[in-house]
């Protein structure tokens, strides 16, 4: 139902997809990015978060004035979070864009953004909320079944990271992904040992269910 309200808010699903591809009027080589604007990630009673799938390293800053105009457009009444992966939008110009609409800068640990860098940007949130994003550096892992690199390192830098930015938002969301380090949910619980929380082990879980 929830995700049900939210497709009403921005119309029809094709409506939708149509708009945000307008709102970002680029060439055809950036298809893909328009097409996957609209990704729910998270819903609750009073809000939901969409996340603006990656501006890739070939959006450049040249194309500030499409980003302009899509952030234009987006709905007041949700909780927007813009992911970059060029270095070149991360100006003062820029954060004061996306703070002026209350959009969050997605802070993500990967390969195209030097982590010293989003551990910077993390203190200056753009957002009354916070989005974290811990995707690693490339994709060679492909069993995710385990824990394989040992990130205690970047677990503890965003953890100490996560409890200043806490003074600042009213919320932090994040997202493991399992190329991080082979097991994204034995990830998230590191995350919740070091800041002081006590994470539901999977043993006392019952069998989870098959979506197909």
């Amino acid at each position: 139902k929830q995700i049900g309200d939210i497709a009403r808010k921005l119309g029809d699903n094709e409506g939708a997809i149509a708009a945000y591809r307008n709102a970002l009027s680029l060439d055809s080589q950036y298809a893909v990015v328009r097409y996957h604007l609209a990704q729910v990630l998270w819903t609750g009673d009073d809000f939901a978060i969409m996340y603006v799938e990656p501006m890739g390293p070939d959006f450049q800053p040249g194309e500030l004035p499409a980003l302009v105009d899509f952030i234009g457009r987006v709905p007041t009444d949700l909780k927007i979070a813009i992911e970059f992966r060029h270095r070149g939008w991360l100006t003062d110009g820029v954060l004061a864009l996306l703070k002026e609409h209350n959009i969050a800068l997605a802070l993500s640990d990967g390969r195209w953004i030097p982590r010293k860098v989003m551990l910077n940007l993390a203190s200056r949130p753009t957002a009354d909320f916070a989005y974290i994003r811990w995707m690693g550096p490339n994709r060679d892992l492909v069993d995710y079944s385990r824990l394989q690199v040992d990130r205690s390192h970047e677990v503890d830098v965003w953890s100490d990271a996560m409890q200043d930015l806490s003074e600042k938002v009213s919320h932090i969301y994040g997202y493991v992904a399992n190329t991080f380090s082979g097991h994204s949910p034995a990830t998230a619980r590191e995350f919740q040992y070091r800041l002081g929380q006590t994470p539901v082990d999977p043993d006392l879980l019952g069998e989870q269910m098959s979506l197909f």
